[in-house]
């Protein structure tokens, strides 16, 4: 079982770091008008400055979107994950009935973080137009997309999305995933909270 101390920090303190209070900036500027930003903070030892609490799909996302974030790829983070590490996804000929559907948006985000080429490689289904009905009246309400060439949502395997926000964690070493864990106990002003 993973145990090590972890500073939480409340809104004033975060506050603190993003605006450079807590941490030091590094910016870089050519000839143009942009310039780069990016957020460092104080290397400690069993401080970790972003605590994810699992590592499913949408934990893993985050964890991806942070760890390989320009700005924020100087925070350390640390993913929890209370089951064993996951073994991949098996993209064999038997399908899963864990799915979700993704709209566009988070496509893209999945996307951004190098993600969707994973999901883009194995199996996925475009849905171009959905329509739910009421199953005691006649009442129906229809989807379809903006643009009629365009995919209203995509229809992925769970076990897919973990896979490919898992493997874009390779490239992100602020990112820590402790498997077979989970919070004990949360200390919190004024006292501390027990979650079972």
């Amino acid at each position: 079982m993973f145990r090590r101390s972890v500073k939480f920090c409340d809104k004033k303190q975060l506050k603190g770091i993003i605006s450079g209070k807590e941490c030091y900036f590094s910016s870089s500027a050519s000839n143009s008008s942009v310039v780069e930003v990016k957020i460092s903070a104080k290397k400690r030892e069993n401080h970790f400055d972003i605590v994810i609490v699992g590592g499913g799909m949408v934990g893993t996302t985050l964890a991806s979107a942070i760890g390989n974030n320009n700005t924020l790829c100087g925070l350390s983070v640390l993913l929890l994950e209370a089951s064993a590490k996951f073994s991949g996804f098996s993209g064999g000929k038997k399908y899963s009935n864990r799915v979700s559907a993704l709209n566009s948006s988070t496509k893209n985000l999945l996307n951004s973080i190098g993600a969707w080429d994973g999901i883009n490689g194995q199996r996925f289904k475009s849905i171009k137009h959905m329509q739910v009905w009421d199953a005691i009246s006649d009442a129906f309400i229809t989807f379809t997309p903006d643009h009629p060439e365009d995919d209203l949502a995509y229809i992925v395997e769970n076990d897919l999305i973990v896979d490919a926000a898992l493997k874009t964690l390779d490239k992100a070493e602020n990112v820590h995933i402790e498997y077979n864990s989970s919070i004990e106990k949360c200390m919190g002003k004024p006292s501390p909270v027990d979650f079972w």
